[in-house]
């Protein structure tokens, strides 16, 4: 019973820093996939794909 106690005990105290830390994470990584990971051409060059994976 302890540690669902502390577990518990854990959560719940200092969750709005917690809260901020997720929210922020969550906004990197939606502005990261947005502006980096999308490109307008999606297929690969072949030499493109020849220096990334080596033969």
């Amino acid at each position: 019973m302890k540690i669902r106690e502390r577990i518990t005990k854990l959560i719940t105290l200092n969750w709005r820093p917690k809260l901020i830390c997720l929210l922020l994470a969550i906004i990197v990584w939606l502005w990261v996939d947005w502006f980096y990971v999308r490109d307008e051409n999606t297929e690969w060059d072949m030499d493109e794909i020849r220096l990334s994976i080596p033969e």
